[in-house]
């Protein structure tokens, strides 16, 4: 199997609440003044997002396998959540994003350790055909 990474980068905004803090509170509240209030207005702000994208290139043998033994819903790698063989093997990239580089080094390093422990067991299996 062959890990095949693509990073990339954006810009986000979200809006802020301008206003006190008083105002605020009483435009979220039930009071009674707060249909007198203007609506709350806010400032965009920017920030940076990473994202890597990944999948995953199987060899022949590998993808005949995973097929025979119906191994499409198998979890492949745990990150914050399961992603399977049908994931990675599909030619759509599985997205991971996250403002911290950190985070998206971390998920590479598991996906590049879970192709090496795959691969492994792959290669042990043995059978007819195979």
């Amino acid at each position: 199997m062959t890990p095949i990474f693509k990073p990339g980068v954006f810009e986000d905004e979200w809006i802020l609440p301008e206003g006190s803090a008083v105002a605020r509170f009483l435009r979220l509240s039930d009071n009674p003044l707060s249909w007198v209030l203007s609506p709350l207005r806010g400032k965009r702000r920017t920030f940076t997002n990473y994202v890597l994208g990944f999948r995953v290139d199987p060899t022949e043998r590998e993808m005949d396998l995973v097929q025979a033994n119906n191994m499409f819903p198998q979890t492949f790698v745990n990150l914050d959540q399961a992603i399977t063989f049908a994931d990675v093997f599909s030619p759509e990239w599985v997205p991971v994003i996250n403002p911290n580089q950190k985070v998206l080094l971390a998920v590479e390093a598991q996906v590049r350790a879970a192709c090496v422990t795959w691969t492994r067991f792959f290669e042990s299996m043995t059978g007819a055909g195979f």
